[in-house]
């Protein structure tokens, strides 16, 4: 992994099975927005904290192990 960026085999141990079952999974977080596809290269993959459902959960987590400043508190 470099910088946030996998690519489907990095996956693998997250995702025991075939490279089929590996790619469906895949493909259903992308569709779930989890996953966002980079244009560059199609088949690597990066977490998507911007819209996705995890964004909440990842922030509130941020904020009580106090990495979130109290000025960005103000606007959560």
């Amino acid at each position: 992994m470099k910088h946030g960026i996998v690519k489907a085999r990095d996956l693998a141990e997250a995702f025991p099975g075939s490279a089929s079952s590996r790619s469906q999974l895949i493909r259903r977080l992308v569709d779930r927005n989890l996953l966002a596809r980079l244009p560059e290269s199609p088949r690597s993959y990066r977490l998507r904290l911007d819209t996705g459902p995890m964004a909440l959960a990842v922030i509130a987590q941020l904020e009580e192990l106090g990495f979130i400043p109290a000025i960005m508190r103000e606007a959560i």
